[in-house]
């Protein structure tokens, strides 16, 4: 039985959380959201804790861990944050934390849409990408912070500046303040922009304009993007060097070069760049999908929109930790691939994709089943291609085909076809199982990285369906191991996955494309020195006695003796660098019966021998880039893909 003590401070807890949560905007309790509710509860439950008594409440360390850790706190560093440099998990969990201590309202789930104050541009500008206005039931707004620091610098805004913040002047109360998981944030912050493209069942594609540009490193970030944009730059890499200096970088035309308009700038810049692009970016540890917090730790990817008045670019972003022994900041390599979401039509001629190559992509097209895959590394122009071949398909058959496609993330906007964002929740099975119910026609997926994308496509061809993909592979041939190791694969994602075999995927296989870029040569370019074609001839010869390929014939390589290559100085028109875009290579393999039947002679063998396919392709990406020199839109250096 309670004591009366007790029993008088069971009575005290119970008014106090209907207190607590009318203070945070909902008078009746009862339509408090769950997790706000937990909240309140665990506040009004134990009174009195301090920060580290909660780290230790929640699970994440024991109390002699965290006694031995305060014991050599330094007085400068705040409790949280020592605490989460050495204990796991911890970042990620500090703003709730706080919350606790400072008995302020924590949402890890905030509702499907912000406060309709949002529309208004001055209440939109003035939240920017860390704040956000939500209504509550008692008519007051709240407005919901990634981090307590912004919170307090907003409470404690001097009077005169608040008569002229529209944040305090929504309400005539001002507005309840509180703290939020930043993805939750991040989601709701572009929600009435109608710019979101979902990747993550907890993630969204930010966007960032110039005009949010407010402090010299984000504006230093924009001047990156406008002119690795206008140079028509498909990655810009922020690399650290030894002396932590950070230097931006661009390819161009196949290369990397200096960004011109951006000088080496200090370490403390690149952090302070990197912790802003975290932020905007949503970025994900890639083992856990934990939000990145504070310090990178292991490597994290991230997306984000890029939106100006001249171009519309999706950014996806890599972030990976260097070793930072010397340094008084902790450097990390970002690099941010460019595609630009653009709804023009992309036309295979105009790429200057070679007529046989259209050919063999066109009659694969005209088949009403199969798998059309587009091989070759990152930043080979796989995805472009792509969009290439479904401009070719429409042309075929106009709009009498009912076009769907399933992609992580959404990149870039395809004319004409469904597109269907695959999240955590709506995997690859899923998502291609309900896909194959709306009675498809072509069913693009977006790329094959796992079990599930590979059965996927697999699964479609055997229904009857035209499916095209793209995957990472050297070349057509060696695209074949790859796709069967995906298959192969033990490890099922979900009781939807679908399950084929190696054989099925041959069956399914009608067309892989292989495609490289090379540098072309700037209208500045030079022949080369007679002098150093020797030596060019010996190690054309190595090479293709290596990779076991057909070398050049006395005619070719009388013809390469004459060929160009790139001015070293270059001109006006190539920005000095040589050249001036860049020319695809492609090698195209078709999965006839025979073909078929010698894949499922060696499958069943448990072999694969490349050198007994090659007679199935139509020419190596050696032969593509050898036509390509000897026309004099490539230098030789590019033969050796």
């Amino acid at each position: 039985m309670s004591s009366p003590a007790e029993y008088n401070d069971n009575l005290a807890s119970l008014a106090a959380l209907p207190a607590l949560l009318e203070k945070w905007g909902y008078p009746d309790a009862a339509l408090a959201p769950k997790d706000l509710y937990e909240i309140a509860s665990h506040i009004i439950a134990t009174p009195g804790l301090r920060a580290g008594d909660y780290v230790v409440q929640l699970g994440f360390a024991t109390q002699a861990h965290v006694d031995q850790l305060m014991a050599g706190k330094p007085e400068n560093v705040l409790t949280l944050e020592h605490l989460s440099n050495n204990i796991d998990n911890l970042r990620s969990s500090i703003q709730r934390i706080v919350a606790y201590t400072e008995k302020r309202p924590y949402y890890t789930t905030l509702p499907e849409v912000p406060s309709q104050l949002m529309h208004r541009d001055d209440i939109r500008e003035a939240c920017g990408h860390e704040t956000v206005v939500i209504d509550t039931p008692s008519g007051r707004p709240c407005l919901v912070f990634t981090e307590n620091a912004r919170l307090k610098d907003f409470e404690q805004m001097a009077r005169d500046k608040r008569t002229s913040n529209p944040l305090y002047n929504m309400h005539a109360a001002g507005p309840i303040l509180a703290l939020g998981q930043r993805g939750e944030i991040y989601r709701l912050a572009n929600v009435d922009a109608g710019a979101i493209i979902a990747n993550d069942v907890n993630s969204q594609a930010n966007v960032f304009t110039p005009e949010k540009a407010t402090t010299d490193v984000q504006k230093l970030f924009v001047r990156m993007l406008d002119y690795a944009h206008e140079k028509g730059s498909t990655n810009v890499a922020l690399q650290p060097q030894p002396d932590g200096r950070v230097r931006a970088r661009y390819r161009r035309s196949a290369y990397m070069f200096d960004i011109p308009v951006v000088r080496p700038f200090p370490p403390e810049q690149g952090n302070e760049l990197a912790q802003f692009l975290h932020r905007v970016s949503q970025a994900r540890y890639t083992d856990d999908q934990v939000n990145v917090e504070g310090r990178l730790l292991a490597p994290a990817d991230g997306n984000l929109i890029y939106r100006s008045q001249e171009a519309e670019i999706f950014l996806r972003l890599s972030y990976t930790p260097l070793d930072s022994a010397g340094l008084d900041t902790a450097p990390e390599s970002i690099s941010i691939r460019l595609i630009p979401r653009t709804t023009n039509r992309v036309h295979l001629d105009k790429m200057q994709i070679k007529p046989s190559v259209i050919t063999a992509i066109s009659d694969s097209l005209r088949e009403s089943k199969g798998l059309i895959l587009l091989a070759g590394p990152t930043n080979s122009g796989k995805s472009t291609t792509i969009a290439g071949a479904l401009t070719l398909e429409h042309e075929l058959f106009g709009d009498r085909r009912n076009r769907l496609a399933a992609e992580q993330p959404v990149e870039r906007r395809i004319p004409d076809i469904l597109q269907h964002a695959v999240t955590a929740r709506n995997n690859y099975d899923l998502m291609t199982a309900a896909i194959l119910r709306q009675d498809p026609d072509t069913v693009y997926i977006g790329e094959i990285r796992s079990r599930s994308s590979a059965a996927a496509a697999v699964r479609g061809s055997g229904t009857g369906t035209l499916m095209m993909s793209t995957i990472h592979a050297d070349d057509a041939i060696l695209a074949i191991p790859t796709l069967r190791a995906y298959i192969n694969n033990p490890i099922v994602e979900s009781a939807e996955a679908a399950m084929v075999n190696e054989h099925d995927m041959v069956e399914a296989l009608n067309l892989i494309v292989a495609q490289r870029l090379i540098p072309r040569l700037c209208k500045c370019r030079e022949g080369i020195e007679a002098k150093t074609f020797d030596s060019h001839r010996s190690q054309i010869e190595a090479y293709c006695k290596k990779h076991g390929l057909t070398p050049p014939n006395d005619a070719q390589f009388h013809q390469l003796a004459k060929s160009k290559q790139a001015n070293p100085n270059g001109c006006e028109l190539c920005d000095g660098t040589g050249f001036d875009g860049v020319l695809p290579i492609n090698e195209t393999l078709s999965f006839t019966r025979e073909l078929k039947d010698s894949l499922h002679e060696m499958f069943e063998r448990g072999t694969f021998r490349y050198s007994e396919l090659v007679r199935f392709r139509d020419r190596s990406l050696f032969d593509a880039a050898l036509e390509r020199v000897l026309t004099d839109g490539a230098q030789i250096a590019d033969l050796y893909i």
